[in-house]
């Protein structure tokens, strides 16, 4: 099956691939790896000696192909983006009229086609994969909840602002330097920042997530009165616990979901992987019969 194509995979760290003439070969590419598509003459004309590079062919190439745009090689098991960078890379390529360029074109059909009958069997819901997700569903399911309240403005911050703020909710970071905290968390996510010195009056139905290395009885100091729920992510949160009369989320308590929703996906991802074994070997099976060879597609 497609034997004619070779696939050159490579770290996206490392050095580029060396680019050729469009109709000579297919490049796709993200933060994390690169990938060429090549025939045998192109091939020769690459520079493969970067090390680490990753030679596949035919049926292993298509193999390879398809965990990667079902999102079974990415860090985030399933996850949609890497697919969607590849079908606009393909979108953008001029395939050749020539023999090699219809089994290519040939290639990225089957490749849409399985992936997107491995994806709705297998890899649909698959629930949250991170801190920002975790706390996403939990303060969903408390409609009350009228403003999002944000201790901290560093990585983890970063991370969880775009989830909580998905829904329209109203976002106040509260931290020590306000002007260096707007330039780190950027301006793609709509919140309000405000400096802890700063009064601000708390409102009962609040939800707050600290994110800062504060202690409990500084935090009930600040907060006042009891919120709506707090969402307690300092690393020593079991130990040095919150007592106010509201629910509190503790960073076990994410570790915990993520842990039981992780053994899920390795159970998704194994049933996916042997989805595509299944999907190459049908491939694999099945015989094109040209008489007058290649040629014929291009009369």
């Amino acid at each position: 099956m497609f034997s004619e194509l070779i696939l050159i995979h490579r770290n996206g760290g490392q050095a580029p691939l060396v680019e050729m003439a469009s109709e000579r070969a297919f490049f796709f590419k993200t933060c994390l790896r690169q990938i060429a598509i090549v025939d045998a003459e192109g091939a020769s004309n690459l520079a493969l000696q970067a090390e680490g590079d990753e030679i596949y062919r035919g049926t292993e190439a298509y193999r390879f192909l398809l965990q990667v745009i079902c999102g079974l090689r990415s860090p985030l098991i399933g996850e949609t983006e890497v697919s969607g960078q590849f079908k606009l890379a393909v979108a953008a390529f001029a395939i050749p009229l020539t023999p090699w360029g219809q089994q290519l074109k040939r290639f990225f059909q089957n490749l849409f086609e399985d992936a997107k009958r491995v994806r709705q069997k297998h890899l649909v819901d698959l629930g949250s994969q991170s801190y920002g997700s975790v706390l996403r569903r939990e303060l969903r399911v408390l409609p009350s909840v009228r403003r999002i309240h944000v201790l901290g403005a560093g990585h983890l911050v970063q991370e969880i602002l775009p989830w909580i703020a998905k829904d329209g909710t109203e976002v106040h970071v509260h931290c020590r330097d306000p002007l260096k905290a707007r330039a780190t968390l950027g301006t793609q996510t709509a919140f309000e920042v405000h400096s802890l010195e700063e009064q601000f009056t708390f409102d009962a139905e609040d939800a707050f997530v600290i994110a800062a290395p504060v202690t409990a009885r500084w935090i009930e100091s600040w907060i006042g009165k009891s919120p709506r729920v707090i969402a307690d992510l300092r690393a020593d949160s079991a130990e040095d616990t919150i007592n106010l009369e509201c629910r509190v989320i503790n960073l076990s308590h994410v570790f915990n979901h993520i842990s039981e929703t992780q053994a899920h996906l390795e159970a998704r991802k194994a049933a996916a992987l042997k989805a595509i074994d299944s999907a190459v070997d049908e491939r694999n099976s099945y015989v094109e019969y040209r008489p007058f060879g290649w040629e014929d597609v291009c009369a």
